[in-house]
């Protein structure tokens, strides 16, 4: 009994692992591709390179 209930939740937790892979793979927002600008900002602490893609 206790192996059945063992096998039940490995396969359940294989089949949710599978439906979030296959959702994932939909995602159209992985396919941006982030441009950045070649000069520097930076304030007190931090310095970096600007996004132009319209991401902040």
């Amino acid at each position: 009994m206790k192996q059945k209930i063992v096998v039940m939740f490995l396969m359940a937790i294989t089949v949710i692992s599978i439906m979030f892979g296959v959702t994932g793979c939909t995602n159209k927002e992985s396919d941006h591709v982030h441009t950045y600008s070649d000069a520097w900002t930076y304030d007190d602490t931090y310095h970096w390179h600007e996004s132009t893609c319209g991401h902040s």
